[in-house]
């Protein structure tokens, strides 16, 4: 139960209950992602993202220099590694179900 302002519509926590009660779970609830295999990817691309990420989110660089260094940075510190395994544990975990 909650009050709203004059400028809210009234129906507002009825619509919003009823598009609760409609949403669908995940396909992957309940996936953990088991990273032991890519340790030192993670390591290393939360070391590049500390570099970059920062300066990007505050508006401290220009993002159209920056950019670019920044995606070649993340591929070398081992970015797709960590996604092609992540796909194959949430192929895996998909294919159990």
């Amino acid at each position: 139960n909650s009050y709203t302002t004059v400028e809210e519509d009234p129906d507002k926590y009825i619509k919003l209950k009823a598009f609760d009660e409609g949403a669908k779970p995940s396909k992957i609830a309940g996936f953990n992602f088991v990273t032991d295999t890519v340790q030192t990817e993670l390591a290393t691309v939360a070391t590049v993202d500390a570099q970059y990420n920062a300066q990007l989110l505050l508006g401290a660089i220009d993002p159209d220099t920056i950019i670019d260094d920044y995606k070649v940075s993340l591929e070398s510190a081992g970015l797709d590694k960590i996604q092609a395994e992540l796909q194959r544990q949430i192929d895996e975990y998909l294919a159990s179900k």
